[in-house]
């Protein structure tokens, strides 16, 4: 037989709604963005269509090795963050696309990238960005030695000017549930389980999107 909820007074009705947003705001607030972002500049008019470029590799990526190979994995976080902006209504040029150019200095040139994103593919901003640390989970699910961590960093810049407008850095490891509750529960499953660094670096790539459409 099921308990009856306890019946609350007059008094006590009035008070459980405030209290109820207070403690949830209060919870809200204990909690760190996902994405350290910085906006610089007005982009409204650079993201009628953003080319996003592959993501450079960083010096710690190198000791990847084997399949797939630091630039793959760069270009897949690139991928991803491509993905959450088409699902913003954002149109892209992808960083296939980009890449096809064979353009792989103009990744570190921005006033380059940006002339020739507006040139080729009438771009109005470019994204660009390094992968400082990608590295995956060790064990299963449900147990690991070593959590996934990813960081990467990301700057849009206006095209063809190469002026820059707006930048964000991820850097996450997982922490376990047990450790950090309100902040492991946004993790993709909750917090209920270890994510691989695909699943770490998409969850970033997304709050990166929602940041940069936000204007925030």
């Amino acid at each position: 037989m099921a308990l009856a909820a306890p019946r609350l007074l007059p008094r006590q009705r009035d008070l459980w709604g405030p209290l109820t947003m207070l403690t949830a705001l209060a919870c809200a607030a204990q909690l760190p963005p996902i994405v350290d972002a910085r906006p610089i500049a007005p982009r409204a008019s650079a993201l009628k269509k953003v080319a996003v470029a592959p993501l450079i590799p960083g010096p710690s990526l190198e000791g990847l090795g084997g399949t797939p190979t630091p630039d793959e994995t760069a270009s897949s976080v690139a991928g991803f963050l491509a993905e959450a902006l088409v699902a913003r209504g954002i149109p892209v040029v992808t960083p296939g696309e980009f890449a096809g150019l064979g353009a792989d200095d103009a990744r570190a040139d921005p006033a380059a990238a940006a002339k020739l994103a507006s040139d080729r593919f009438g771009a109005t901003g470019v994204l660009l960005g390094t992968l400082q640390r990608y590295r995956d989970v060790e064990g299963g699910r449900r147990s690991t030695s070593s959590p996934a961590s990813v960081a990467f960093e990301v700057t849009l810049y206006a095209a063809p000017s190469g002026k820059k407008l707006w930048a964000a850095r991820f850097n996450e490891t997982q922490h376990p549930l047990s450790d950090r509750p309100l902040d492991a529960s946004r993790y993709p499953g909750g917090g209920t389980r270890w994510l691989t660094a695909a699943e770490l670096a998409r969850w970033g790539a997304d709050a990166a999107a929602e940041s940069l459409a936000a204007g925030s």
